[in-house]
């Protein structure tokens, strides 16, 4: 589609048209980062985004080619032709209706005004609505930490920024400051690196779990060596640690125990060590088939369960390219 995107706009405007090119190769990168990084109903919302860049991009399309080049026009209709049939498929796995009947419901006028009345509603009534907010802000915070009197800064794991922090405490966020976006090896030794660094908040905020079903000790699994022994767990409130940066960090090291080569559906069992956490790494290598649909499409989803010696299990969303580097199997 850019491609033909930029033949028609170099054949009209040469390089003036390099700017809607751009533009369209911006939505496109949105379109597939919203998408198809997670495994979820963000579908829907991308391959609507790329419905209405096929539908932008048609007329423009249509008169350079209908003039000169008019064996090019299976082409130009193509982009709309995938992307519709994305669109439905997406419906069809996500949506209780399919792709028309919905865009038949969203046209209705009080539907395309609803965007605006509801800004309309914020601008008539906006100090009513940082009340609100500052009620609520207030109510979250004797929840959360009731009698907690800490001072300097603070970053919170795994993800809440709609956390209203104690009086006191100043927000210092690492650089990945959602864990479940460091999802490469090196965007969770970002986050490490700062524990590390002077620039580490004095404070940690520290609650287990995550998003999109995933394993949970796979977020920022690479600052948890850095959270223990870095920091002191000083208090616990209803739902977080509450962790402060250790006057004398404790020193770690990895030592390898074992290593094993499995395959899907077929279970391997963790070295048994009695005196510290164990640290596991998984390198999963796709097929031929599984390397054309990551390519084409998206990876399929991965699933990881833990069974305990107790006879309890944990599962969860593997992200394999973390799984590379360290993360934690069983703490005690």
């Amino acid at each position: 589609m850019c491609g033909l995107a930029g033949y028609v706009v170099c054949k009209r405007h040469r390089l003036f048209g390099l700017l809607p090119l751009l533009g369209l190769v911006f939505i496109l990168f949105t379109a597939f980062k919203y998408g198809y990084v997670r495994h979820d109903g963000h579908e829907v919302a991308a391959t609507n985004l790329l419905l209405f860049a096929a539908l932008l991009w048609l007329p423009a399309a249509w008169c350079v080619v209908w003039q000169s080049s008019r064996w090019l026009i299976p082409a130009v209709l193509l982009p709309l032709i995938l992307a519709t049939v994305l669109a439905t498929l997406s419906f069809k796995r996500y949506a209780s209706d399919g792709l028309f009947s919905l865009l038949a419901q969203q046209l209705r006028g009080q539907n395309l005004f609803a965007p605006a009345n509801f800004f309309l509603g914020f601008l008539e009534d906006r100090q009513h609505s940082f009340r609100a907010y500052d009620t609520y802000a207030t109510g979250l915070r004797a929840r959360t930490f009731p009698d907690l009197d800490i001072h300097g800064t603070a970053d919170v794991y795994p993800l809440s920024q709609t956390l209203a922090l104690p009086l006191g405490l100043t927000c210092q966020p690492r650089p990945i400051f959602q864990s479940y976006s460091a999802y490469t090896p090196k965007l969770a030794q970002m986050n490490a690196a700062q524990l590390r660094s002077d620039r580490a908040a004095d404070h940690i905020l520290f609650d287990l779990w995550t998003i999109d079903g995933r394993l949970a000790p796979q977020d920022d699994s690479l600052s948890w060596p850095e959270l223990l022994t870095r920091y002191d767990i000083t208090s616990v409130t209803d739902r977080y640690l509450v962790m402060k940066k250790s006057v004398t960090p404790r020193q770690y090291k990895l030592t390898p125990v074992g290593e094993t080569v499995a395959r899907f559906d077929e279970g391997f069992e963790i070295p048994s060590m009695s005196d510290g956490p164990i640290w596991v790494t998984i390198d999963i290598r796709r097929t031929l088939y599984g390397n054309i649909i990551a390519m084409v499409y998206r990876p399929t989803p991965v699933f990881l369960t833990v069974f305990t010696r107790s006879g309890r299990a944990y599962a969860g969303r593997l992200l394999t390219a973390t799984a590379r580097a360290v993360f934690c199997s069983r703490l005690s």
